[in-house]
C-alpha cells in the first residue's frame, strides 16, 4: 500500500486506512461479486485508474461517472470510450457491440480468466484484479465466500 506519497496534508497511515478500506469495500466487494455471479450471468469486471486526469493522483468512489457521462462532450479520449462502452452495455447487454473502433474488447469475467478491463491511457485489460490485497482480505477477514459448484454454469 506504499505507492501514494502522503499529501493534502494526510499521513501515510491516513492514506493506507483509505487503501484497506477502498479495496475491502470496493475492489475485493466488486471481485466478490463477479465471482458470485459469472456463473449463471454475464459479468463485466473493471477498475478506473486514469491518476494524472485527478489533481495528486487521487481516485475515489464515483469518480468514473463524469467519464461515462460524457461531461466534457467526448473530447477525452478516455470519456469518449467509456461513453460507449456504457451505451452498449445498456442497448445489447453486451460493452462491446458498440464500443469505440480501436478500443479493446472488454472481456467477461470468469472465475478462470479473472479479468477485468481497466479504464487508464491506455485503455488495457489485466487480471487478478488487486489479487494479492484480496487474497489478504479473504483469508484474514473472511471476506470472501467460496464459488458455489452448484449454482448453474455457463460454461465455468
Amino acid at each position: 500500500y506504499g505507492d501514494i506519497e502522503p499529501s493534502a496534508g494526510h499521513s501515510a497511515g491516513w492514506w493506507g486506512s483509505a487503501k484497506i478500506t477502498g479495496d475491502i469495500l470496493f475492489h475485493c466487494g466488486s471481485r466478490m461479486g463477479s465471482r458470485w455471479l459469472s456463473g449463471s450471468h454475464p459479468v463485466f469486471l473493471y477498475s478506473f485508474a486514469p491518476a494524472k486526469d485527478f489533481p495528486g493522483g487521487v481516485i475515489g468512489h464515483c469518480t468514473e461517472n463524469p467519464f461515462i457521462q460524457l461531461s466534457d462532450g467526448g473530447r477525452n479520449p478516455l470519456s469518449k470510450a467509456m461513453g460507449r462502452y456504457w451505451y452498449s452495455f445498456a442497448k445489447h447487454g453486451d460493452p462491446n457491440v458498440a464500443r469505440d473502433p480501436g478500443s479493446p474488447v472488454w472481456p467477461a469475467y470468469t472465475n478462470e480468466s479473472d479479468t477485468n478491463i481497466v479504464f487508464d491511457h491506455p485503455i488495457r485489460t489485466e487480471t487478478g484484479l488487486r489479487k494479492q490485497q484480496c487474497d489478504v482480505c479473504t483469508k484474514t477477514l473472511s471476506c470472501e465466500a467460496p464459488v458455489d459448484p452448484t449454482l448453474p454454469s455457463r460454461g465455468r
